[in-house]
């Protein structure tokens, strides 16, 4: 019997332990997932723009032979933005003294939604601290050059003049209901009324957790500037790229385009799926992780 996303979020928050870690200076707050019986390994998992850890509870909750750990990324969710400008190389950074502070016996496999492929990418491009890495809607090449160019730089432009007023300003514009309804819908592919109004219930409460609108703009600005593509020809780990056939971001041309310049990948396109794969087809994400970890240790 499928069980449906809501369910899995709900499964996977009840495995959840919180704990708190000093990375940079600052305080970053993350969840440990115990696997229930024998581990089959760790996977530590990254949220994407605008987002926080509980976004992929329903991915952890489909994953319960494995020992999960998911972090709030600096600026996001609880953990504190830091003193420095919040791009792709700050983030980077923030990784490796993250994982360092993990104190993990291996390297872990590593998990990342749309803006943390671009973080992962840069990362292991310079380091060699990462397992296997799995891409959920990897930003293959910029969002300036994606199907909805001309929306990033519209939302680019409200972004911009949104971080240079008054914090109470700044979170009127962009927390506006009306701006996460349309963002969410656009998104949004799935034609199941109980599932989109899940969705968008998990966006109007995600897409308000973030620290100020200095984080909003500066990681903007990263997510629509890079791309995995800027560093792939650097990376050399076994990685598992999955695409939505109708992401608005990253079309699935370009999601073609880009995986065979990464020395070692395997894409797989899931049909009736956007930008949204880990919300709109939860358990077909969890088989082709499942599957892809279990390759390598057989």
């Amino acid at each position: 019997m499928s069980v449906k996303p809501a369910m899995m979020g709900q499964i996977g928050a009840a495995r959840a332990t919180h704990h708190e870690v000093e990375v940079l200076g600052h305080t970053t707050h993350y969840w440990t997932y115990p696997a229930r019986g024998k581990s089959k390994g760790t996977l530590v998992l990254l949220h994407g723009y605008r987002g926080a850890h509980d976004g992929l509870e329903p991915i952890i909750g489909g994953l319960e032979d494995f020992d999960c750990i998911a972090p709030d990324l600096p600026g996001y969710g609880i953990t504190e933005p830091l003193d420095k400008k919040h791009n792709l190389a700050t983030y980077s950074e923030w990784l490796g003294e993250f994982l360092m502070a993990l104190k993990l016996p291996v390297k872990p496999a590593v998990l990342g939604h749309s803006f943390a492929t671009l973080v992962m990418s840069h990362h292991t491009s310079k380091n060699d601290d990462m397992g296997d890495l799995i891409m959920l809607n990897p930003v293959a090449k910029p969002g300036l050059k994606g199907p909805r160019r001309y929306t990033s730089l519209l939302t680019e432009g409200i972004f911009w003049a949104a971080s240079k007023l008054p914090e109470r300003g700044a979170r009127y514009i962009m927390d506006h209901w009306l701006l996460i309804q349309v963002t969410s819908s656009v998104m949004c592919k799935t034609r199941d009324k109980e599932l989109r109004k899940w969705v968008h219930g998990q966006h109007h409460k995600t897409l308000k957790d973030y620290a100020n609108a200095t984080v909003m703009f500066e990681c903007y600005q990263a997510s629509i500037s890079h791309s995995v593509e800027e560093f792939a020809s650097a990376i050399e780990n076994r990685t598992l790229m999955i695409a939505g056939a109708e992401d608005d971001i990253t079309s699935e041309k370009q999601q073609r385009e880009v995986a065979p310049l990464l020395a070692n990948s395997t894409l797989a396109v899931l049909p009736g799926v956007g930008h949204l794969t880990h919300y709109e087809t939860t358990e077909e994400v969890c088989i082709l992780i499942r599957d892809f970890l279990s390759e390598a240790k057989s």
